[in-house]
């Protein structure tokens, strides 16, 4: 069973072995490198995109606002939809209160999208 809620440990260790040193622990990024997950448009406004943003990850600069963040971030295809899940649901709610939670099927029909 896959769990939607930061209540389960693995949710918050799977975000802090495989995301948390770049946006950070607590998703506040680092000015210049990596953006701010609190106020990030595609952590709050386009569940797909962030999805293939863990799949595929990012080769070249970025925005967010009017910001430009240069950081490079590995792709995370290697993870299972499962793991993608339960951390995609931890940024979910610990950044968006809960308002977008991920479900299985959407992050299997977009890793089945994004693959070649």
């Amino acid at each position: 069973m896959v769990l939607l809620t930061t209540e389960s440990p693995d949710n918050e260790r799977l975000y802090r072995l495989h995301c948390g040193t770049c946006p950070q622990w607590d998703g506040s990024g680092v000015p210049g490198m990596y953006p701010d997950l609190r106020n990030s448009k595609i952590v709050n406004e386009n569940m797909e995109s962030l999805i293939k943003l863990v799949l595929l990850g990012v080769t070249e600069e970025t925005r967010n606002r009017e910001e430009k963040y240069s950081g490079e971030m590995p792709p995370l295809d290697y993870l299972s939809d499962e793991d993608i899940l339960l951390i995609l649901n931890y940024i979910g709610v610990l950044f968006t209160s809960g308002k977008h939670l991920f479900t299985p099927e959407l992050v299997e029909a977009t890793r089945n999208k994004t693959s070649p």
